[in-house]
């Protein structure tokens, strides 16, 4: 379900992305599956994948968000904290160098 949305909203965006939908939604969807990954050891390389495939959405957020000003303040801390964990060494590679 998220390869669709992702090429969905890569494919045409009649509308202009909304980074507050990401930074609520989809990273609390992530939240989620990363507390899910910390309680279910059994379960955590599946959640572990999740927050991984919730975060490369990040991209099809960022071409020209209508909020950017509004919200990048409150969304640089999260993106800090992203780029430091250490559970999650491609995080960040994969959000901003997928080309698909």
């Amino acid at each position: 379900m998220l390869s669709t949305m992702k090429s969905a909203s890569m494919a045409a965006q009649p509308q202009r992305p909304n980074l507050a939908f990401f930074q609520t939604e989809i990273l609390g969807m992530a939240r989620i599956c990363d507390r899910l990954a910390v309680a279910r050891s059994k379960e955590r390389l599946f959640f572990q994948a999740s927050v991984i495939d919730f975060w490369r959405l990040f991209p099809c957020f960022c071409k020209a968000p209508s909020d950017l000003q509004f919200i990048l303040p409150s969304l640089t801390s999260t993106l800090a904290k992203a780029l430091e964990d250490k559970r999650y060494p491609v995080l960040v590679v994969r959000s901003i160098g997928d080309k698909s």
